[in-house]
């Protein structure tokens, strides 16, 4: 396998292992229904401790899933790709044993 090829696995792999995660996937449904959102309001939304949250939020900001954006104390969130809800759809079409939409 040619270098770039397995350069585009491994950055597939590491976006993929970033999304594994219930909380981090429910991060990004909160951010797709509106973004940006503050890590107080997504706190708010999801109830969660907010070290674990800023824990989250740095992994899915690792792997570029969400950028943020600072503006005065508050430091808001934005998912990177508007596409992701849809690709998060087709697994679950394929779970509930219907096939892929996206084809």
């Amino acid at each position: 396998m040619s270098e770039g090829k397995s350069d585009k696995y491994e950055t597939r792999a590491e976006i993929l292992k970033a999304l594994a995660h219930p909380e981090r996937l429910r991060i990004t449904s909160v951010l797709s229904e509106q973004s940006p959102l503050c890590v107080c309001d997504i706190q708010d939304r999801m109830g969660i401790n907010i070290s674990t949250l800023s824990r989250h939020l740095e992994r899915l900001k690792k792997a570029g899933i969400v950028e943020d954006s600072r503006e005065g104390r508050h430091i808001y969130y934005t998912l990177r790709f508007t596409c992701l809800e849809r690709f998060l759809s087709c697994i679950d079409s394929v779970n509930n044993g219907e096939g892929c939409c996206l084809v």
